[in-house]
């Protein structure tokens, strides 16, 4: 990102290649369509582009780019309202996003903590997305939602103690 944000062009390609598979998944699995989730991924990149001046060097680029796109999709799910609820995959079953296959875990028990997860009250589930699918310790989540480590944390145990009730686990 320094790189870019000093004018190489080049920087931009690396970037995109490295962030927009993760976006792209990460709005998919937010529920949003293929071609909402798609035009989130190209926004992200254009803000990113017009705020490349103001990044701060010592921050970590990845919590920096994810509350890019999580204010977008924020602003999508408000401008969109429950009116369109098509733009969310909402009754288009087969376009909601396979749950990722776990090598360790039988296809069936992947698909029941997919619809466990998106049973989650949105802001416990962005939690999880971001803490468990992207890898994002809950500092960055903190950072990336814009809320204090406190509230994350809340967030996180509820939203993990929910979906082990969910497949039947006990404490």
């Amino acid at each position: 990102m320094c790189a870019y944000a000093d004018g190489e062009a080049r920087a931009f390609e690396a970037l995109y290649e490295a962030l927009s598979p993760r976006l792209l998944g990460y709005f998919r699995r937010a529920g949003a369509s293929p071609e909402v989730a798609s035009d989130l991924v190209q926004q992200t990149f254009l803000r990113l582009h017009l705020a490349r001046g103001r990044y701060r060097r010592d921050a970590p680029v990845r919590p920096w780019v994810f509350m890019i796109a999580t204010n977008l999709l924020t602003d999508e799910r408000r401008r969109s309202g429950r009116a369109s609820e098509r733009a969310f995959g909402e009754g288009e079953e087969e376009d909601l996003p396979a749950p990722e296959p776990d090598p360790g875990l039988p296809v069936e028990l992947t698909e029941a903590l997919q619809k466990a997860l998106e049973a989650l009250p949105p802001q416990q589930r962005q939690v999880v997305l971001l803490h468990k699918y992207e890898g994002m310790p809950l500092q960055e989540v903190a950072m990336v939602t814009g809320s204090t480590l406190a509230a994350v944390k809340v967030r996180a145990f509820r939203a993990y103690e929910a979906l082990r009730r969910a497949m039947g686990g006990t404490r």
